[in-house]
């Protein structure tokens, strides 16, 4: 054999060799990161299974429902995982569940507190369906159903119409005219600019184009459709000033440049 081809052969041996240790040190490390990994995953599993569990629910912004009533309605309760629910997914529920919710956040405070947080909606009318009574709120959302009528130091507004297509509680108000919600919304939305929600105290809707107004229980406000709402509450404003605080009639508005008022 002649040296050139015993260096060859030693050099492909060294070679092998190399490449050898390189594959146990390759299978070495990827053998090390496995066992990491599942060190890991069984220490979080641990944490999250036996820490991170719920011991205080924290509830804030709530008047309507009592907390025990919010609690019933949670897909998590003391002593469940931190991780066992979606946030969004409670936010969700708790507001299809719950009328008077108009936002709801749900956080989670390590390590076992949850914290949700509401704002409600508020009535500022009612109206009656056969013997019974319903809030409503701005966005015209029924709210509670009750066998009383509100007491009048409540400030809520009396509503009356009888071209409603149904009301539920939990759901919008719905008029047999699809275009009326959005024309009476405008109207509501005027009536709160100006500052005229504990004024108003009826409103009478016999159609989109025909509603009457009360001012203070005592005028009578014909405002005929809802064009111009936010001009004829202005209008309004100005003529009350010019009128005594005791005096009752009948006012048209229907012309936003000329009034009319007949009193009684």
């Amino acid at each position: 054999m002649s040296d050139g081809e015993s260096y060859k052969r030693r050099a492909v041996s060294l070679e092998t060799l190399r490449s050898k240790q390189l594959q146990k040190n390759t299978l070495r490390w990827i053998f090390y990161v496995i066992v990491f990994l599942i060190v890991c995953g069984v220490f979080a599993a641990v944490c999250f299974g036996i820490f991170f569990r719920v011991s205080a629910i924290d509830l804030s912004g709530v008047t309507h429902y009592t907390y025990e009533e919010i609690c019933e309605k949670l897909p998590v309760s003391i002593g469940d995982n931190m991780y066992s629910f979606k946030a969004t997914e409670l936010e969700s529920e708790l507001r299809a569940d719950l009328p008077y919710v108009a936002e709801i956040t749900v956080s989670r405070k390590l390590p076992s507190t949850v914290t949700i947080t509401v704002v409600e909606k508020e009535p500022v009318m009612y109206m009656k369906v056969i013997d019974s009574y319903y809030l409503i709120s701005d966005t015209l959302n029924v709210l509670e159903r009750t066998d009383t009528a509100p007491d009048p130091a409540d400030g809520l507004t009396e509503f009356t119409t009888g071209k409603l297509s149904r009301c539920i509680v939990g759901e919008t108000l719905r008029f047999t005219d699809n275009s009326t919600s959005e024309a009476f919304l405008s109207l509501c939305r005027a009536i709160e600019n100006n500052d005229l929600d504990g004024k108003i105290t009826a409103i009478s809707l016999k159609s989109r184009f025909d509603i009457t107004m009360t001012y203070e229980n005592r005028i009578d406000v014909y405002i005929g459709d809802t064009s111009d709402s936010d001009m004829k509450m202005r209008f309004l404003i100005g003529i009350m000033k010019q009128l005594d605080e005791n005096d009752s009639g009948y006012l048209d508005l229907t012309d936003t440049k000329e009034a009319s008022f007949r009193p009684d």
